[in-house]
């Protein structure tokens, strides 16, 4: 969770998700150990910053660009974290 929360990258988002999934440990016992690790740090803020890093990914890549047999992980992995992380609004384009 720290990796995930400090630097969002794609291979971050794979591990959290086979850990949930594969009953490693559950989505809140991740939180719980980032939050034993970083003491002082509010949890709201970690999952902002993993659901920018989210909204990042799928901004550069979009489902339709990544090769077809990759896209049902991908989706599924996308909505995975889009269902337990905060709903961030689009920022204004630039022009």
């Amino acid at each position: 969770m720290t990796a995930l929360v400090a630097r969002g990258s794609a291979r971050d988002f794979r591990d959290i998700h086979a850990a949930v999934t594969r009953r490693i440990a559950s989505w809140e016992e991740c939180w719980l150990l980032w939050e034993a690790k970083n003491p002082g740090l509010e949890r709201k803020l970690g999952e902002r910053q993993v659901a920018l890093f989210l909204q990042a990914i799928e901004k550069r890549r979009p489902l339709k660009e990544v090769p077809e047999d990759l896209r049902a992980d991908a989706e599924a992995l996308r909505e995975f974290f889009n269902l337990r992380l905060p709903r961030l609004c689009e920022p204004p384009e630039m022009t």
